[in-house]
């Protein structure tokens, strides 16, 4: 049996894990003192809202048609793909970023949960892509899950640095 999911649920989830990665990388670069680390948690708090600013775009283009129109996925196995990725997503829709960071996480912590946020974030648009047709914003889904990709590089390198 089919699971019905359409583009209008897609782009909203991903907005809400946009929005989501911002508020989290803004709350951690007020707790983080190392200059160099707040820097960069500000700066991918900005690249995040770029990218929601992008997933928006995206959602404000689609059609009445394009918003209801379900993807072709008879045996439901894309769409259970798709709904797992966002449900096991770090920054669940539902789940408050702030509450994430203990009281006493550091920046090696909260780098690390950044790093898990941002694989999350391609697998998530990875799944996306699969589902998303070109004339729907496709190439623009992945080039999203490319810039996380980077994220999780730049992320790395500054991990590294801590160690």
């Amino acid at each position: 049996m089919a699971i019905a999911f359409n583009a209008d649920e897609i782009f909203e989830i991903a907005e809400q894990i946009e929005r989501n990665g911002q508020k989290f990388y803004n709350l951690s670069a007020q707790r983080v003192i190392e200059p160099g680390t707040k820097k960069v948690l500000t700066d991918l708090a900005g690249m995040e809202a770029k990218h929601l600013k992008i997933v928006q775009d995206l959602h404000a283009k689609l059609d009445a048609k394009a918003r209801e129109e379900l993807t072709w996925d008879p045996d439901g196995e894309s769409v259970a793909y798709l709904r797992a990725a966002a449900d096991s997503h770090i920054f669940k829709v539902t789940t408050d970023p702030g509450s994430l960071l203990g009281a006493d996480a550091g920046a090696k912590e909260i780098l690390e949960l950044a790093l898990q946020f941002e694989k999350d974030s391609v697998i998530y648009f990875m799944g996306v892509a699969d589902m998303v047709p070109e004339r729907l914003g496709k190439s623009e889904v992945l080039n999203l899950a490319k810039q996380e990709q980077g994220h999780m590089a730049l992320i790395q390198r500054v991990l590294s640095s801590l160690k």
